[in-house]
């Protein structure tokens, strides 16, 4: 740990042995922080460690910044003393990406990034592929993750930018700024952190969902299967209407329940029916006003 001392300024630097972990001040700014750094991620740990590399001007990122993941993989466990030894001692680069910031004081991104979702578990990687413009995304987008060392990619959908819309692969994502067009991938809030997944796949129009949406299924052999879905409205309401199959919010690996019902005007009506997948089963019934 660091104190870094400036006039009418304290700049405190954390470390973790020679990589920069985070850096706070006690105002908005962080003049003085210049150069090539090494930083970790926030959700860096022994076995799985996220590394971002780059230059700092004036306590902000300028440039190219290089983002680096490295898997350390347990070789040998061995009790001691009624606790497990365990042994790191083969590593490997499981993932590698980053982008650029432009030279300045704003740390905007632009251009092409490849960008890591900090949420690494066991078994998988999650990331992104897209493009930026004076700090927005735009154009075409990339979504893929690496699960059990095998690579795979999805696509489907754009963004508008300056009136022209880009079609091609992409995937909605909760902090994308602009507005959606077209087929689009969405993921539940919790993608990734406990299997079985969930994938949304439908149409937007000026960011509002319209026309049919389905609902898949990632097992654990990576194979995606439509479980639900349904229609919104296409009037650009974004309602939900006529029949649809949806997932109960507590969706796990343990509990796979779905929701079978009718909607009017994005309200449910009448009968709604729990089903259990994994015992195929009705697990509940629900009643609503017509």
């Amino acid at each position: 740990m660091v104190n870094f001392q400036q006039p009418r300024q304290q700049i405190l630097l954390l470390f973790y042995g020679s990589f920069l972990i985070n850096i706070q001040s006690n105002n908005s700014q962080t003049y003085g922080i210049m150069g090539i750094w090494t930083q970790l991620s926030d959700g860096f740990s022994q076995e799985y460690q996220v590394i971002y590399s780059g230059e700092y001007h004036n306590g902000k990122k300028v440039g190219r910044w290089d983002i680096l993941a490295k898997k350390f993989e347990t070789i040998q466990t061995k009790p001691f003393k009624q606790m497990q030894i365990i042994l790191l001692t083969q590593k490997k680069i499981i993932f590698s990406g980053g982008g650029s910031y432009v030279e300045g004081d704003e740390e905007i991104k632009i251009g092409e990034w490849i960008e890591l979702d900090d949420d690494i578990d066991k078994h998988l990687v999650l990331f992104w592929k897209w493009e930026y413009k004076n700090g927005k995304k735009v154009g075409q987008w990339a979504f893929g993750w690496i699960y059990n060392d095998e690579f795979i990619e999805l696509e489907g959908g754009s963004y508008h930018e300056g009136g022209d819309i880009h079609s091609g692969g992409g995937l909605q994502h909760e902090e994308g700024i602009g507005i959606k067009f077209w087929k689009w991938i969405d993921q539940t809030e919790n993608i990734f952190l406990q299997s079985p997944s969930i994938l949304y796949e439908g149409e937007y129009s000026n960011s509002i969902k319209i026309g049919e949406w389905g609902i898949f299924y990632l097992d654990d052999s990576n194979k995606l299967q439509r479980i639900g879905g349904g229609s919104y409205d296409k009037q650009s309401k974004g309602f939900k209407i006529g029949s649809w199959i949806e997932i109960n919010d507590e969706w796990n690996q343990r509990k796979q329940i779905t929701q079978i019902g009718e909607y009017k005007n994005g309200r449910k009506v009448g009968q709604w029916i729990e089903m259990n997948l994994k015992k195929n089963q009705n697990h509940n019934i629900t009643n609503y006003d017509n």
